[in-house]
């Protein structure tokens, strides 16, 4: 974790490997919601606070995640027609 002062509310970034212990990549398949949730046990605790609308992304990220994984289904079955 790296955390910023470069703007007028201080903020942190999350810094990770995606290379598994065998050389192989590991999966970015829902990093969104992963990162969120990585993020909200970061924030608790901590003690951190998420900061005005994030929540609302949050949810909106869930949602397009799950909106693509059903286009993905969708084209597989018109795949296997």
């Amino acid at each position: 974790m790296v955390r910023h002062l470069d703007q007028p509310h201080p903020h942190c970034h999350l810094v990770y490997n995606r290379v598994g212990d065998h050389g192989q990549t590991i999966s970015d398949r829902n990093i969104k919601l992963r990162n969120a949730k990585v993020c909200r046990e970061l924030t608790e605790r901590f003690g951190l606070h998420l900061a005005p609308g994030k929540e609302a992304l949050d949810e909106q990220a869930r949602l397009k995640a799950k909106e693509a994984e059903q286009l993905k289904r969708d084209a597989a079955k018109l795949k296997n027609k």
